[in-house]
């Protein structure tokens, strides 16, 4: 059957049809639905999709979008998904962006790696990473969590670190703060956690406050009572200063008080 670009191959009425658009381009046409049923639909060539996907399927085992929720692409240069979960030609990259040509770290908005590592980028000086929760109820959330899955937890394991980085002037990267968790005791029943927080001092990054257990020191690590002030820097005199400020009248005077529970 041979049709000129103004004939059409219709089915059941006209708004069903079969029909060559221009040069090279051939329409398949309902006014309701296109249904192809195939064990496999082999396609050489780009996927032109317009409109809304409401559902999807991708391999044998992969991910299906359930109706009503759309799965939209609708912009070049601006969204790479690279997956390879895990066939394993390595790959494993989800970059968002934002009209970019690129996906290195000083264009995407959004990356995840084959090493499993989440970066979020931004220009911005607002919040970068919300967690919100609308539950109206007194209960706990949004929460935070950093879990250490080990399937050999000991005593001395790290469990989690917050690292405040930025980079030095001659443009190196630099941790200048720092938050770590500890396991002290990983007995079931008689857990005991440390929490160390470290800052940048002379280019050293050590603890400034250590919470091990039920105690706090301040320079040191082993803190010996519920306060624990130490130094061991050979600076000189442990200094531990109260100051009152107030230039204005009444009393200026500082004051420590120090009592016992039997008082």
């Amino acid at each position: 059957i041979l049709l000129n670009s103004t004939r059409q191959l219709q089915f059941g009425d006209s708004g069903t049809y079969i029909h060559q658009s221009a040069d090279g381009v051939l329409d398949l046409v309902s006014d309701t639905e296109i249904e192809i049923n195939a064990t496999t639909v082999d396609m050489n060539g780009n996927l032109d999709l317009s409109g809304t996907l409401n559902s999807m399927t991708i391999a044998a085992s992969g991910i299906t979008g359930p109706s009503g929720q759309n799965f939209a692409i609708n912009t070049p240069n601006s969204l790479r998904i690279n997956i390879d979960s895990d066939n394993n030609g390595t790959s494993e990259v989800f970059v968002v962006g934002h009209n970019r040509t690129d996906v290195g770290t000083t264009d995407a908005l959004f990356k995840v790696t084959e090493a499993g590592t989440s970066t979020f980028f931004s220009t911005a000086t607002t919040d970068t990473v919300v967690l919100q929760s609308t539950e109206a109820g007194a209960s706990a959330a949004p929460d935070l969590v950093l879990f250490r899955d080990s399937s050999s937890p000991a005593d001395g394991d790290d469990i989690g670190n917050i690292l405040f980085r930025g980079k030095d002037d001659g443009g190196n990267e630099t941790s200048y703060a720092f938050i770590m968790a500890e396991i002290n005791d990983a007995s079931d029943g008689s857990e005991d956690g440390n929490l160390f927080f470290r800052t940048q001092s002379a280019g050293s990054l050590d603890n400034r406050i250590s919470i091990v257990s039920d105690k706090i020191g301040i320079g040191t690590d082993s803190p010996q009572a519920e306060m624990h002030l130490a130094q061991d820097d050979g600076s000189g005199d442990v200094q531990f200063l109260v100051e009152n400020t107030n230039t204005g009248a009444g009393d200026a005077d500082c004051t420590i008080k120090i009592k016992s529970s039997s008082d």
